[in-house]
């Protein structure tokens, strides 16, 4: 059952911001409830996997707790709007791509976009961190798609799965590590990620 190693992690992030960021800790949200994330998987049309579910029912999303770097954890509400602004985006591109005869970049089928991929983290400019819903042999992983529509799922460990990501975040937390070519500080009892060069 893939569930306990997310709470798991959720305990020693939590516990690390309680004793090393306070700030932070305090303004994590509360869990969501089992209703909110069935409703927001009715208005998508699809199931949450289930590491997806088990961090929701930790926090509700989280403004204040940035992943390395610049990352927000979405609420169930906020996914469902991010992905439904992401699909109507993808849409739009799509028929601008096959109008110009510009070559589908994902799968053949798809622009920027795929309407397997779940939000579950944003920055501030159009970015996200994605879980990849699709079967196959990316099933599972954690991703990126950046602003202007570029993706990737690297290779690794720690992001082989959401359980995955979230203990390598613990694993930098409490051992001052780099994670992901970022190191975690804390200001004023926030926690900030600073590059290593």
């Amino acid at each position: 059952m893939a569930a306990g190693p997310v709470t798991h992690s959720w305990r020693r992030i939590d516990s690390w911001l309680r004793d090393c960021a306070p700030r932070t800790f305090r303004a994590q949200p509360p869990p969501a409830t089992r209703g909110e994330i069935a409703a927001a998987e009715v208005s998508l049309g699809l199931t949450f996997p289930e590491q997806l579910t088990a961090s929701l029912l930790c926090h509700n999303g989280g403004d204040q707790l940035r992943l390395p770097c610049v990352y927000s954890l979405l609420s169930a509400d906020e996914i469902v709007d991010h992905q439904r602004l992401q699909v109507e985006i993808e849409n739009d591109t799509r028929a601008e791509y096959l109008a110009h005869g510009i070559p589908l970049e994902i799968g053949g089928r798809y622009a920027r976009w795929h309407p397997a991929w779940i939000p579950f983290a944003g920055d501030a400019g159009g970015g996200y961190l994605v879980l990849d819903t699709r079967p196959g042999p990316c099933r599972g992983r954690v991703g990126t798609r950046d602003e202007i529509g570029r993706s990737e799922f690297p290779p690794g460990s720690t992001r082989a799965s959401l359980a995955g990501f979230l203990e390598a975040v613990a694993d930098a937390l409490e051992g001052n590590e780099m994670l992901d070519g970022y190191e975690p500080t804390v200001e004023d009892g926030a926690l900030s990620w600073r590059t290593d060069g």
